[in-house]
């Protein structure tokens, strides 16, 4: 990642100079200097020990008025790692950002695309949301643009239809379906090999067909599938395979000017996702013991995902 300038860049620079993976728990003070890291713990009594390490270092330091070290571990408290030393810079955070500053988390839309937002749910078999809404199996949110080109295309395929049903866009058909499933980023079966997938299945067909000038009823179905690949040659030791199939409906609102207004799409329909490694469970383990790893994950059952514009 390339920090962004500002205040906000020179505080991931600090978390980067620092950090002993690219993911991990860190905790900082009033300063932005890091007080520890942690990718692991022991056990889960281990993750509230690790935060009351924290409170601790943050008493002795609160700021950056005198040195300190960065404490880093590759699992708290049993494997600490080499604490690095302070770079001597100190950041003087506002309470805002200066005038005429943008803020890098302020969310930044294409000229001409549309932002949808995508929420997914695991359903019992009677069709009902799953209770527990913490894990990223039961329940995801998400955002997506469908940019202008996407939606030229659509509107163009409508045009020549001549109020006949039409295919929608591959292109488009194969967004709406890489953003509807559950799990981290890395199970996205259409994610590509960046993230490590591999895609085994992909079938999308989806149509449209104008109900009138302004509207545009969307349906079909999707079919993908995909698993773990190698990465340079090798694998890092994940193993998932991840399967999904879903049935869609929906209306795309038009503006004036043939783009996109709005988008309302219901898609539902099964989904099997495995992830974790055997190997880094043996002999009972904690899940926080291997958190790189990712919370194993196993299940097979009925979804149900929504898509509509709007942050």
């Amino acid at each position: 990642m390339n920090p962004p300038a500002g205040l906000e860049g020179e505080l991931y620079r600090e978390l980067r100079r620092t950090q002993p993976a690219p993911q991990g728990i860190c905790v900082a003070n009033s300063a932005g200097k890091v007080l520890a890291w942690s990718l692991m713990f022991d056990d889960d009594a281990s993750v509230l020990g690790f935060l009351d390490h924290a409170v601790e270092r943050y008493t002795a330091f609160p700021d950056a008025s005198r040195p300190m070290v960065a404490e880093r571990f590759m699992r708290f408290p049993s494997q600490k790692l080499d604490d690095v030393a302070d770079n001597g810079e100190r950041l003087e955070i506002p309470g805002k950002h200066p005038e005429g500053e943008a803020c890098p988390a302020e969310i930044r839309v294409a000229d001409g695309a549309l932002l949808a937002r995508v929420v997914g749910r695991r359903v019992d078999s009677g069709g009902k949301a799953l209770s527990d809404a913490r894990t990223q199996d039961n329940y995801i949110e998400d955002r997506f643009e469908i940019p202008q080109a996407l939606q030229r295309a659509f509107t163009d395929g409508a045009e020549h239809a001549g109020g006949k049903a039409f295919q929608v866009p591959d292109a488009m058909a194969r967004l709406l379906a890489s953003n509807a499933y559950l799990g981290q980023l890395d199970v996205n079966p259409l994610g590509g090999q960046e993230v490590g997938a591999r895609a085994t299945g992909e079938d999308i067909r989806l149509w449209a067909k104008r109900a009138d000038d302004a509207m545009i009823e969307i349906w079909g179905e999707s079919n993908i599938s995909g698993e773990q690949a190698e990465i340079g040659g090798r694998t890092d030791g994940r193993q998932w395979e991840h399967r999904i199939a879903l049935t869609w409906r929906g209306v795309i609102g038009l503006g004036e000017d043939g783009t996109f207004r709005e988008i309302v799409l219901v898609a539902e329909g099964a989904e099997r996702l495995r992830w974790g490694n055997p190997e880094h469970y043996r002999n009972g383990e904690n899940a926080v013991a291997h958190l790189p790893a990712g919370r194993p994950i196993d299940f097979d059952g009925p979804v149900w995902y929504g898509v509509r514009s709007g942050s």
